[in-house]
């Protein structure tokens, strides 16, 4: 009987190992002292990274600065020649802009000093980076492709006020938004959350980081006076944060009533929010939104982690990023989902 029962084990086909998949993620951060003076010298431990509450395994911290740095030039024996400037490569932005369709007296106010301020806005960036062109009123209209001709940026830029069907832009040179976006998929996105949800997509195909400069009047919904950060507000941050997208948002809308659901967007990806006054949104783009913007350029760390946590295609999970040392703040995404 017991040779009988050993003959049929060793008959059975080999049990498969049970195997656990290991998701890693890349967390795009920067911190600041108390001074707002960007901090280039941390490493992994000096960090902390929490998942849904529970801490990740941290696998590497780099620093990516984002402006041109000095070389020294040595000659054979090893002296000192001179300095060379070496630009930084070329980064990725996405302009949004949310165009009112109905015409709105304080938002085309908004809008107006936004146009006054673009010029400004392109003297942040620097000759390599690449700037596509998107803007939303009815639904979401692709106006540039990724580009570094910024004379053609800003002479396309005022048509994200025209409430018009574009022609298809001319495709870039990879990475290229023109061949991942279909006109049915444009026409479908009907509202500013399923267009962040839309494009999020597809820049998950392109690697590194990203930023979005979101010049808008408002997302979510207002119930009685009282403006309701939505489902879909939550779900377009975290779509956008695991595309390694960070959005500054610019409330151009005088009222500021659905002010909370840009906000939202902004600091669930680890960007910043600047509300326009009512005196006049020309001056709080000079002043504050561009500013802020060239702080945050300066350079950022890559926070490469696994994840302690199962993965769940429809869950939008929480995100913590701290760092050890008293003093600093880190600016993160607070929040992701899980790519397919």
């Amino acid at each position: 009987m017991i040779a009988a029962l050993l003959l049929l084990a060793l008959q059975q086909p080999p049990q498969a190992a049970e195997t656990i998949e290991v998701r890693r993620t890349i967390i795009d951060a920067r911190v600041h002292d108390d001074d707002y003076e960007l901090i280039d010298d941390l490493e992994a431990k000096d960090f902390q990274v929490l998942v849904d509450g529970k801490e990740a395994p941290i696998e590497s911290v780099t620093w990516v600065s984002e402006l041109p740095t000095e070389e020294a030039i040595f000659d054979d024996t090893g002296n000192e020649l001179s300095h060379e400037t070496v630009q930084a490569p070329g980064r990725l932005f996405i302009v949004f802009v949310q165009t009112d369709f109905t015409r709105e007296h304080d938002r085309v106010i908004g809008e107006m000093g936004v146009l006054q301020s673009f010029h400004a806005l392109l003297q942040t960036l620097q000759p390599a980076d690449r700037v596509a062109l998107f803007s939303f009123d009815s639904h979401l209209k692709f106006r540039l492709d990724f580009t570094t001709d910024h004379a053609l940026l800003e002479k396309v830029f005022p048509t994200v006020l025209a409430i018009d069907q574009p022609l298809p832009p001319q495709p870039a040179e990879p990475p290229s938004l023109s061949s991942l976006l279909t006109p049915r998929e444009l026409a479908d996105a009907g509202s500013s959350e399923s267009a962040l949800i839309l494009l999020a997509r597809k820049l998950r195909r392109i690697d590194g980081a990203k930023t979005m400069l979101l010049l808008g009047w408002g997302m979510g919904d207002v119930i009685g006076q009282r403006p309701i950060i939505t489902a879909q507000v939550l779900r377009s941050a975290a779509e956008l944060a695991s595309a390694r997208v960070t959005v500054h948002a610019f409330n151009f809308g005088i009222g500021h009533q659905m002010s909370a659901g840009l906000a939202e967007v902004a600091f669930d990806t680890g960007g910043f929010y600047v509300a326009g006054p009512a005196a006049g949104p020309f001056s709080a783009m000079e002043n504050s939104y561009l500013p802020r913007l060239e702080s945050m350029l300066q350079g950022h760390y890559e926070i490469e982690i696994r994840s302690p946590v199962p993965v769940n295609l429809r869950k939008v999970h929480r995100l913590d990023v701290r760092v050890r040392q008293g003093g600093y703040t880190v600016i993160a995404k607070n929040s992701f989902v899980d790519v397919p």
